[in-house]
């Protein structure tokens, strides 16, 4: 079983966006705070796409590039990110500064 997320960012020109990520959703925050922790590094990351895998780097993530769904989806605010209907347990979001990481109820 696996253990869904989303990672959403606000990008510079103020829109946000958030991709799917399959595997180990619990554990994404340290990968993140590590490894993503600048504005251009963030939105590299999201707009490769909805992802099976999050790697310490864009070579050892495993994005769904084949699907033509997998882009990023565009929200209009953060509390939007609960709504979105892809199973997911976590959620983390991307202020523009820092990560931040909440649980969903399902």
């Amino acid at each position: 079983m696996s253990t869904r997320s989303v990672i959403a960012g606000k990008f510079s020109d103020g829109t946000i966006k958030a991709v799917y990520v399959h595997h180990d959703g619990y554990g994404h925050l340290p990968v993140l705070e590590e490894n993503y922790s600048s504005q251009e590094k963030v939105e590299a990351l999201i707009s490769r796409g909805d992802l099976s895998v999050l790697g310490s780097s864009l070579d050892a993530c495993s994005f769904y590039e084949y699907d033509n769904n997998s882009a990023p989806t565009e929200v209009d605010s953060f509390e939007e990110l609960k709504d979105l209907d892809w199973g997911q347990e976590y959620i983390y979001k991307w202020d523009g500064s820092s990560w931040s990481q909440e649980a969903v109820e399902n």
